[in-house]
């Protein structure tokens, strides 16, 4: 006797009559909670009522007690049994689906805690994507018996509700198995410097924008090339949702094709920018390093190297002569700039200054605390993000909205 299964079979027998478990408890002067214990495989009914709950459900009570309906070899399998069936399968899948997003949050927090106790980050991205590949094969396993299960239920709308619940979930966590993936490989990557606490943008949400891209794509290859024996069509509103999200995918992406990260950077006045700015009449000698820094940025497009560009002197430097670098500009003041070679190619050239602006009295140019390739993803992230919200938030006024119309014409 399998308390469970009884539960279950109960549960299945009072939905098949519409009823609910205030009512069925009404019925059998109990309370709502005892009904609930019974459903929930936590308790048994006293025979007494296994009499009652017989004549209400038009079984037997061993029946009950068994958790199915015993079936004779001349009768039709009827409904109730395809209700029970579909019902038992649906609370098992659902078991199964929890346990694989558990096992998936299992692999991040291993990751995390591996990583912390070793050094190597080989040993915590492995583990990590050993729980993602067990998750993948526990959903599989979990398909496969549904399909085996439900081979001999009617088609009917429950039926199809139901697998189009599986279809969907499994996407659902497919879409996430790849975001922790991709993730794993974002936050260990070796141009991602890491000291910048930068995560959230250049790995956490373009992660979650890569999976979303590619699990779009097993979905339409699945869903064009793919024979089903349930209906996949989506809503008008379903459809509006995904299309929406292709483009809010999208369009971070064709902006940052179309326009310099460096621009969109300087634009948004994104935190890893940092700007120099002089003045030729209070900061002369600032106003002429930029300039000079400008023109080597022009002759290293032009192929000419740094050393043709300026000249380097000896100039005395305390009881010493050291090296300066040095350059005559005669616009728009005649003026012999000089700055210690050391400085200026050891950590003023690397910083890479651009997006230079210089006119006849300011200089204004931009250097960045990141990489161009972690710029470039910690924009994406934040656009992506940023586009996100709006989506979530549209998308919470448009079902409201429509549940509202769908409740009035009801009326």
């Amino acid at each position: 006797m399998n308390m469970s299964e009884i539960g279950i079979f109960l549960q299945s027998l009072r939905k098949s009559k519409g009823s609910t478990q205030r009512e069925l408890a009404d019925m059998l002067n109990v309370s709502n909670k005892t009904v609930s214990k019974w459903e929930n495989g936590l308790g048994i009914p006293e025979m007494s009522t296994l009499l009652l709950l017989s004549d209400i459900y038009d079984v037997s009570v061993d029946d009950i007690l068994r958790g199915s309906k015993k079936m004779k070899k001349s009768d039709d399998v009827p409904i109730e049994r395809f209700l029970y069936i579909i019902h038992k399968t649906k609370h098992q899948y659902f078991n199964h689906l929890i346990l694989s997003f558990g096992i998936l949050l299992l692999g991040i927090l291993a990751f995390f805690v591996v990583e912390s106790l070793t050094s190597t980050r080989s040993v915590s991205i492995v583990i990590a994507l050993g729980f993602i590949l067990v998750s993948i094969l526990i959903q599989v396993f979990n398909i496969l018996r549904v399909r085996y299960q439900l081979i001999e239920v009617e088609r009917n709308d429950n039926y199809q509700s139901f697998l189009r619940i599986v279809f969907y979930s499994s996407f659902l966590i497919l879409g996430f198995a790849m975001w922790l993936a991709v993730y794993l490989f974002l936050k260990n990557a070796s141009w991602i410097d890491q000291a910048m606490n930068a995560s959230y943008y250049s790995a956490i949400f373009p992660s979650l924008a890569i999976a979303s891209y590619y699990t779009l794509i097993i979905y339409a290859i699945v869903r064009g090339f793919g024979k089903f024996s349930f209906t996949l069509k989506l809503s008008r509103i379903g459809r509006i949702f995904l299309a929406s999200f292709v483009l809010i995918v999208s369009i971070p992406f064709i902006a940052l094709t179309v326009f310099s990260a460096r621009d969109i950077a300087i634009k948004m006045q994104w935190s890893g920018v940092v700007m120099s700015t002089a003045q030729i009449e209070e900061d002369e000698a600032g106003y002429y390093k930029l300039s000079l820094l400008q023109l080597l940025e022009e002759s290293n497009a032009q192929g000419i190297p740094s050393r043709e560009v300026y000249d380097i002197v000896m100039l005395p430097d305390g009881n010493a002569f050291v090296p300066y670098v040095s350059y005559h500009f005669t616009s728009p003041t005649d003026y012999e700039f000089t700055i210690r070679q050391d400085f200026f190619e050891d950590f003023l050239i690397p910083l890479g200054h651009s997006n230079f602006d210089i006119d006849e009295t300011t200089a204004t140019a931009y250097w960045f605390t990141v990489n161009d390739v972690q710029l470039g993803f910690e924009l994406y992230g934040y656009l992506f993000v940023s586009l996100l919200q709006i989506w979530a938030f549209a998308g919470c006024i448009v079902v409201l909205v429509h549940k509202t119309k769908s409740k009035k014409s009801q009326i």
